[in-house]
């Protein structure tokens, strides 16, 4: 696929505008293309196409209407070595933890995780020790009123090498106390992960979870 060229004032040079499933399928390293399905100018190194930006590339999103847990699959790839997850609710049906399991392969993988929170109720500190060997990793909390954020960046999910969290959660426990909390941790295996589940502790859960990589370069 080659580009079109425009002379004059408005000289430009047209990368191939195509779909996902009409990529060429012989690239040249350097090759351009726009990719119609994921909006994006992607460009060809060699062994995969590469989005042509910095900092987070949006990947993928699910918006679950009244469920108890969510996975979102095929999300973590060797395009991308760090990853960032946002998770926004619109509606619980009581307050309850919210946790996290990677995947691999579409399963669930629920033992070694090891994580610690640090927390602020009202401006007071409760830090937590480390909490070694769970089936999951704690992230936030709803709450009611519905008031709650959560940024979680995950490390390596793809990598040979242990996979890291570190996530920020907010939430309101009434309508004047804030409380804002740290969690760091580990999933304690060399899996490769290419997903992940969050689950809503046995309540029933509607909103919005985002999903970006980190651009390497």
């Amino acid at each position: 696929m080659g580009v079109s060229a425009f002379s004059g004032a408005s000289s430009v040079i047209k990368p191939g505008v195509v779909t996902t499933a009409t990529r060429p399928s012989s690239p040249f390293v350097g090759q351009l293309i726009y990719d119609t399905t994921v909006s994006q100018v992607l460009a060809w190194n060699g062994s995969a196409w590469v989005v042509q930006s910095a900092g987070l590339v949006f990947i993928t999103s699910a918006s679950p209407s009244s469920v108890a847990s969510v996975s979102v699959n095929n999300c973590f790839t060797s395009t991308y070595t760090n990853y960032r997850v946002l998770f926004s609710p619109t509606a619980i049906s009581a307050a309850a933890d919210v946790t996290m399991r990677l995947r691999a392969g579409g399963t669930d993988t629920n033992t070694n995780y090891k994580y610690q929170t640090t927390e602020s109720i009202g401006g007071t500190l409760y830090p937590t020790a480390d909490i070694v060997g769970t089936d999951e990793w704690y992230v936030g909390r709803i709450d009611t009123p519905i008031a709650m954020a959560m940024s979680a960046d995950i490390y390596n999910p793809q990598n040979t090498n242990k996979t890291g969290l570190n996530c920020m959660s907010v939430f309101l426990t009434s309508s004047t106390i804030t409380t804002a909390q740290t969690i760091s941790g580990f999933q304690n295996t060399t899996t490769q992960f290419d997903g992940f589940t969050l689950i809503f502790g046995g309540v029933s859960f509607s909103g919005t979870i985002r999903v970006y990589g980190y651009a390497n370069s």
